[in-house]
């Protein structure tokens, strides 16, 4: 089984030598042992996603064609590569993950609110 690149936000797939284009055919084709390695290119709203390569898939009736069916493990790999940002936005090993529909999952983290109005006493000692 071959694996391509898909964004919603950049509206196409992703081609190592041409970045982001509207055709399946024109994506760069990883195995799945790639796709756990290697991490997902940056893409407007974050939303690069695997999915199953089909030389048939065209950006134009992509929607209602396939669906990417991620394991809890897989899902937190790519929270992490998506969004995982040290001392702000972090997501544990073990995080809970909870199935939000066909086209993704949510995924626990945790992150990290600072308070600026907190009040500080300096004790001297």
């Amino acid at each position: 089984m071959k694996l391509i690149i898909y964004s919603a936000s950049e509206y196409g797939f992703w081609s190592n030598e041409q970045g982001w284009v509207q055709h399946a055919i024109e994506a760069t084709q990883f195995t799945k042992a790639e796709a756990k390695r290697d991490n997902l290119p940056i893409s407007k709203d974050r939303d690069a996603v695997w999915i199953k390569y089909n030389k048939q898939l065209f950006i134009d009736d992509f929607a209602d064609q396939v669906v990417l069916e991620l394991t809890d493990k897989e899902a937190r790999k790519a929270a992490k590569d998506q969004y995982h940002c040290d001392g702000e936005v972090e997501i544990d090993d073990n995080a809970k993950t909870s199935r939000g529909g066909e086209r993704g999952c949510y995924v626990q983290a945790w992150v990290w609110i600072y308070w600026p109005d907190a009040e500080i006493e300096e004790v001297k000692v």
